[in-house]
């Protein structure tokens, strides 16, 4: 118990200073605390699957591009090829991705982006679609 207070404690340090805290230490010792319960199995497993598996949930939402396809970061990874893509363009900073299926991701962009890099942007996913159809 006083790990799991501890652990919690350097997490509100680390978020007041401005780090993303990971709290993948605490869910470990919160799963040895339940795998030496009596029945608690199964809770522990929870909190071990939880602990493996903070990191990767975590990080930020990614679009990449490249001559093969779209990559988006999230858990788990998404692959789209061009093939799949009816229209991707960045207007009035927010990027669009329509797929050829009625699907639709509309996101909005973290940093303003210039007209030049918008229409090198625009340009070569125009490039790219013509291309692989």
């Amino acid at each position: 118990m006083t790990s799991c207070i501890s652990w919690w404690i350097f997490c509100l340090f680390q978020r007041k200073n401005g780090t993303a805290p990971y709290y993948r230490l605490g869910l470990l010792f919160a799963s040895w605390g339940w795998f030496l319960q009596p029945n608690g199995l199964i809770i522990a497993g929870i909190f071990l699957i939880a602990a493996l598996f903070e990191r990767q949930v975590k990080f930020p939402y990614e679009i990449a591009l490249d001559p093969t396809g779209i990559v988006i970061n999230t858990f788990p990874k998404k692959y789209y090829p061009w093939q799949a893509i009816q229209n991707m363009l960045i207007k009035d900073d927010y990027i669009t991705i329509d797929f050829k299926n009625n699907h639709l991701i509309q996101k909005q962009i973290n940093e303003p982006v210039t007209m030049a890099i918008e229409q090198e942007f625009n340009s070569f996913c125009k490039e790219q679609i013509q291309a692989h159809q």
